[in-house]
């Protein structure tokens, strides 16, 4: 799965919050990937 599709705004607002996570350095990619595939 190389492109997720976000339909809800639910999605959308927890890849914002992990994408800023991830910005800001507090989570690593591979955490950020499992907590978009855990949904």
């Amino acid at each position: 799965m190389d492109r997720v599709t976000f339909r809800t705004a639910t999605d959308a607002k927890i890849l914002e919050v992990v994408q800023k996570a991830l910005g800001d350095g507090r989570i690593t990619q591979t955490q950020a990937d499992d907590i978009l595939k855990k949904k």
